[in-house]
């Protein structure tokens, strides 16, 4: 056992070095409450150390809590060096060519019900011509008028109705008389053509077309339609002709048709065609208009007036009549590259079109050509300006526009080489005749993970449907967005991609479509607030490419273009409606970097906590060595004084435990008779005889 005089030793010894260690340490303080000469001095310093070791931990605790913030500042540094160019995306600004889409017999019939269903002219927006004077065009007597027609000859005169025309009859146009209200005469709509004209009588009669070349040295000019025969004009009501089944038009007589009518009425022979209040003899059924009403449901059209609205609806049908047809279809469909880019040159080198541009076919415009995409080639530029950049012609064959596409040009689209285009947001447009400058500014940005930040490092988010490409912060919304509407709807918008095993929602299907636009207006459509069910950060490395835009008039007389048909003139002209101009350039060679760095590191813990440590405390480094010196001599001392307590409690262990082994002998062997017999030598001699007995019973 442990005397109480090993216990006064220890605390003797431990006494010992506490006053050593006071006597030696470098800290302050500490020696001032070993050397007191008082116990009202010793506990005046006491308190002084007390006080700063407080102090000390407080202020280590903000070091900390600052440290645990993760706190970052953003480094811009300017590098002098040749850059990447960056991938160029040109889309044609009309998806599909409207000669090829009427193969597409649902297109076929869209774009059928969409052209006779266009709002009237009252409807219709009026647009303001910038330097031309706007005509009133209330005061012409005669005006250009839609109706259904029946012509028995194509090349003669028709005989309008006043009904609607049902699903897949066509249209004529008639000269109407708003004083008398009649018709006379209608034409095929086909001999008609829109142009611009001046001199326009009071009546409304136009003598003079004018070229476009000429259209910006005329003060007053008027839009007008003609007779491609007779060259006969009449002057337009500012948009689309009116139609005569408008129930504004309810009093318009037909006597007229009752008589003998002709264009040029022969001498002998004459075409006379009798009509009555009711459809056309040729036509009975009496289903088309509830086919038709179903159909404008079917497709969205029910109940729109606005002329945009109805363009933008006509659209968003096209997308979801493309989405059910394959790629190569669409691709068919679209305009192709040997059409689309007549010439380009990269860094004043003439390019391989065929090689150097690949196809991708985006949702909403169709065939799309990307310059650079491919990254086993690094295309840099050897100097800042157009000349050293790309520069393109394209030719985008508005003729055969659809007729949605409110606009002629191209999209385009400046990326790096590991990000998916979006052209239907992050496109910019060039418009046809004209020249559109691009220049380009690098910058890069690098931001730092976790736990400084929460940009993706490297790979995709969950659900990220656009395979095979860099995350982006775009692509990811778009994954997102379309994941929950699948799962809200059950199909997926055609605009989008959707996962292996899902499909888009079809054109026919009005409930799903229904479910598509109230949950686009109840979570405020692609970024709006369903966004806080997605985890979409920024990409931890990102190239933003910064476009200034610039435009001049293209093509100049001394312009080198392409043969074509006609004079200079004309194929100038031809240009210019058709075709456009584009240079994509850096406009200098440096660029920037704009990188997240740690605001507070290990190394500034580390030296704020040595500063707090020897402003409050006076404690070095070798102070705390010091203090690890004592910390071993007191370990040292416990283990000695341990060792000394094992030794002593082992062997009075040991000697119970041999005391208990004989005892269990005995029990185990009892002794033999001979062995009763009490002898000194015999180790049970304190047994007495009849205990003997007793343990001879119990065997």
């Amino acid at each position: 056992m442990v005397t109480f005089q090993d216990n006064k030793t220890t605390r003797r010894r431990v006494k010992n070095l506490l006053l050593e260690f006071s006597d030696r340490t470098t800290a302050h303080g500490i020696p001032r409450i070993g050397m007191a000469r008082s116990k009202r001095e010793g506990a005046f310093w006491t308190c002084v150390v007390c006080t700063s070791l407080t102090i000390f931990i407080f202020q280590l605790c903000l070091l900390i809590a600052r440290f645990l913030r993760f706190e970052t500042t953003t480094q811009v540094e300017l590098r002098f060096e040749t850059s990447q160019f960056p991938v160029v995306t040109l889309c044609n600004i009309n998806p599909y060519k409207n000669s090829l889409v009427q193969e597409v017999d649902e297109m076929k019939r869209m774009f059928q019900f969409f052209e006779k269903n266009k709002p009237s002219g009252d409807n219709a927006s009026k647009v303001k011509r910038v330097r031309r004077i706007a005509s009133n065009h209330e005061q012409f007597r005669y005006k250009p008028l839609y109706a259904r027609c029946l012509c028995p000859d194509e090349d003669g005169e028709c005989v309008p109705f006043l009904t609607a025309p049902l699903a897949g009859e066509g249209v004529c146009l008639c000269y109407f008389d708003k004083r008398t209200r009649v018709p006379w005469p209608c034409l095929s709509e086909k001999h008609w053509r829109t142009e611009w004209c001046s001199r326009c009588s009071p009546s409304g009669n136009c003598w003079e077309v004018l070229k476009k070349r000429q259209l910006s040295s005329q003060d007053d000019i008027q839009r007008c339609v003609c007779d491609s025969r007779s060259h006969k004009c009449l002057a337009a009501t500012g948009g689309q002709p009116e139609r005569i089944w408008d129930p504004k038009y309810s009093d318009v007589r037909l006597d007229r048709y009752t008589t003998t009518v002709a264009i040029d009425p022969p001498p002998v022979e004459t075409t006379t065609t009798t009509t009555t209040s009711s459809a056309p003899p040729t036509t009975t059924t009496t289903t088309g208009p509830s086919e038709d009403q179903q159909y404008s449901e079917t497709m969205g059209f029910q109940g729109i007036t606005d002329e945009t609205a109805k363009v933008s609806k006509a659209q968003e049908n096209t997308l979801f009549i493309m989405a059910e047809m394959s790629n190569e279809t669409r691709v068919r469909l679209s305009q192709q590259k040997k059409d689309f880019i007549l010439q380009c040159s990269f860094n004043g080198r003439q390019c391989n079109i065929e090689k150097d541009f690949k196809l991708y076919v985006d949702p909403v415009y169709g065939n799309c050509y990307m310059f650079n995409s491919d990254n086993s080639q690094n295309r840099t530029t050897s100097r800042a300006g157009p000349i050293y950049g790309l520069s393109l012609v394209v030719y985008v064959d508005v003729d055969d526009y659809l007729p949605t596409t409110k606009a002629s040009g191209v999209r385009l689209v400046v990326h790096s080489q590991d990000e998916y285009p979006f052209p239907d947001t992050n496109g910019y447009n060039a418009p046809t005749g004209l020249m559109s400058s691009f220049g380009l500014r690098l910058r890069k940005i690098e931001r730092l993970p976790a736990p400084y930040g929460d940009c993706v490092h490297e790979g995709k988010t969950e659900d990220y449907i656009y395979k095979d490409q860099v995350y982006t912060l775009e692509g990811c919304y778009r994954s997102c967005f379309q994941m929950e509407l699948i799962k809200a709807c059950g199909c997926g918008d055609p605009r989008f991609p959707v996962p292996e095993g899902r499909r888009h929602c079809r054109v026919e299907e009005r409930e799903k479509r229904n479910c598509l636009e109230e949950f686009t207006q109840t979570t405020g459509g692609l970024h709006g607030q369903f966004t806080h069910k997605c985890k979409c950060t920024q990409p931890c490395h990102q190239y933003v490419y910064d476009i200034s835009f610039s435009a001049a008039e293209w093509p100049t007389p001394k312009s080198h273009l392409d043969s074509c048909e006609g004079t200079t003139e004309e194929c100038q002209e031809t240009y210019r409606k058709n075709a456009l101009s584009l240079e994509i350039y850096f406009e200098q060679l440096n660029y920037e970097v704009l990188k997240e760095m740690q605001a507070y590191q290990w190394v500034n813990l580390m030296a704020d906590f040595g500063g707090q440590l020897g402003l409050w405390m006076g404690v070095s480094v070798i102070t705390i060595i010091e203090v690890l010196v004592l910390v071993y001599e007191f370990l040292k001392l416990c283990c000695a004084r341990r060792k000394e307590k094992f030794k002593v409690d082992t062997g009075h262990r040991r000697s119970i435990y041999d005391n208990s082994t004989v005892e269990m002998t005995i029990k185990i062997h009892p002794p033999s008779e001979k062995e009763r017999r009490p002898t000194t030598d015999s180790i049970n001699n304190a047994y007495t005889d009849e205990e003997y007995g007793q343990m001879d019973n119990a065997t």
